[in-house]
């Protein structure tokens, strides 16, 4: 890096959950409460979940693990490719483990993030800002995507750069629990990776100024269960072999404000909880 980064970071915390873990439905609430805490005046931090068979796959076909099983566990893949070393609640704070040197053997559990940590790794900057916008065909079935990469420094990576979309569903409420663990409510969950896990390539290298534009147009999952809680979330992430991989640049989340469409009878659909576009910028090494 060259110069002065010129974007403020925002942190994301990235959990891996399960709906048959009990000591998740434990954990969540409590980082569930911390994110919205964070989530403004200012925003220090979003949260994105991933839905996971751990301890054991839910039966139900309705459960959100069965709706989207590979890429919530390919990411966990990509931070930990052993399994013994995943377990839920997991989490990483900008791609750093938490909780290294405890003496239980549980370096990476969700339960360690804190106010403390949300705030020391806000006081950084980024060197990249992101802007991204959407335009839903009329049958609100598939979205196109546009997100611009802006370099807001001199940058170069020494490993693959990777810009990542996902969309997620902010808020989903189970008349039955899907799993064993009781869990009705589900906040911030995962539902598709654009164009799937490994993200979309960058430059290794870039100025000050410098852009790239990224057009994805995307069929919309049918198991969404409201798209009226539908919102995408995009990060910029570097692969680094040791001590493992860092995110970079900046998040942004734009609640895709539509009427609500489908039902389920195992479901009990919300309204919008935020009506207005949130356009402001989230970024985060």
């Amino acid at each position: 890096m060259q110069t002065q980064a010129q974007t403020q970071r925002i942190n994301l915390f990235e959990e891996w959950t399960g709906e048959n873990c009990s000591p998740c439905a434990s954990v969540n609430p409590y980082i569930t409460s911390l994110s919205n805490a964070n989530y403004a005046g200012p925003k220090k931090m979003i949260l994105l979940r991933y839905q996971v068979a751990i301890p054991s796959a839910p039966t139900n076909p309705n459960s959100l693990y069965q709706q989207n099983p590979t890429e919530p566990s390919l990411r966990q893949d990509y931070y930990y490719p052993s399994q013994t070393d995943q377990f839920a609640p997991q989490g990483r704070l900008n791609g750093h483990e938490l909780g290294r040197g405890d003496a239980g053997g549980n370096n990476g559990s969700a339960a360690f993030l804190t106010q403390d940590s949300i705030n020391l790794e806000y006081q950084v900057d980024a060197p990249f800002a992101l802007t991204t916008s959407y335009v839903w065909n009329s049958a609100y079935d598939s979205v196109t995507i546009t997100t611009v990469v802006t370099a807001a420094q001199n940058f170069t990576a020494l490993n693959p750069l990777n810009l990542q979309v996902a969309i997620t569903e902010e808020h989903i409420r189970y008349a039955t629990a899907p799993g064993t663990n009781g869990e009705k409510d589900f906040e911030y969950i995962m539902r598709k990776m654009i164009p799937d896990e490994n993200g979309q390539t960058l430059p290794l290298t870039w100025t000050n100024g410098q852009t790239q534009t990224f057009v994805n147009k995307v069929l919309v999952p049918a198991y969404i269960w409201n798209k009226g809680e539908v919102a995408i979330t995009a990060f910029i992430q570097e692969s680094m072999p040791n001590p493992g991989p860092l995110q970079l640049g900046i998040f942004i989340k734009l609640l895709m404000v539509i009427p609500a469409i489908g039902t389920d009878a195992n479901v009990t659909l919300l309204l919008v909880y935020q009506i207005t576009f949130d356009t402001s910028l989230r970024s985060f090494f």
